[in-house]
Order: C-alpha cells, then sequence, then structure tokens
C-alpha cells in the first residue's frame, strides 16, 4: 500500500462539469497523491465536513464509524482514499455527490432528495 502512489486530477467545478465523464486515474507523477495532499485534505475534511457528512462518505465506502472521534474518521477516509486500490470507488463516490447536490438545486426534483 505505501509503496504505490495514486495519481488523480483535481477539477474545479466548472471543468468537471465539462468532463465528468472522463473521471479516471491520472498516472502522471506531478498529481500524485503524495505528503502535502494527504494533509490538505485531511484539512479539507476537518474544516469543510459535519460528523454526519463523514459518516455518509464512511458509509459509502464501508468503513466503520463505530467509536470513532470526527479527527478519526478523517484519518480512516483519508487512508481508504490514498490507497491505490480504492481509486475506482473514490472517483465514483465524487461523480455521485456532484449528482447528488446538482439534483438539489432542481426546484422540482429536490424533494425527493432524502441525502
Amino acid at each position: 500500500m505505501f509503496g504505490e502512489n495514486i495519481c488523480i486530477e483535481v477539477l474545479d467545478n466548472d471543468e468537471f462539469e465539462d468532463s465528468y465523464t472522463n473521471l479516471e486515474l491520472i498516472t502522471d507523477t506531478n498529481n500524485c497523491f503524495d505528503g502535502d495532499t494527504f494533509v490538505a485534505k485531511q484539512i479539507d475534511y476537518q474544516d469543510n465536513y459535519l460528523l454526519a457528512d463523514l459518516k455518509k462518505i464512511a458509509d459509502y465506502y464501508g468503513i466503520s464509524t463505530r467509536k470513532l472521534k470526527k479527527e478519526e474518521l478523517v484519518q480512516e477516509i483519508v487512508l481508504f482514499e490514498a490507497n491505490p486500490e480504492n481509486g475506482g470507488l473514490y472517483l465514483k463516490r465524487l461523480e455521485g455527490w456532484y449528482w447528488l447536490k446538482e439534483l438539489k438545486k432542481d426546484p422540482k426534483l429536490k424533494q425527493f432528495i432524502l441525502f
């Protein structure tokens, strides 16, 4: 697990909208999941997500949330996402979350979204 790097491309919202169907792992070593990215993701999850949101992400990944504090849950999620074997599931979650947000923006469909 620690001998390999996972490489991802981070897109801003406009780029993501234009290329959401082209989500894939990037093999260029300039975009790898390195130590700085690891810490940045931890800080992002810690500052921008509620515990309830983190539990939804952990549930999606199959990570047990029992008796975990927020900091520990953030650590588990980031470790899961850093594992190259989980790259496809990670990108699938990002795409799914993106579409959930889009459905919530629609005035007629948002009433059906309970997430």
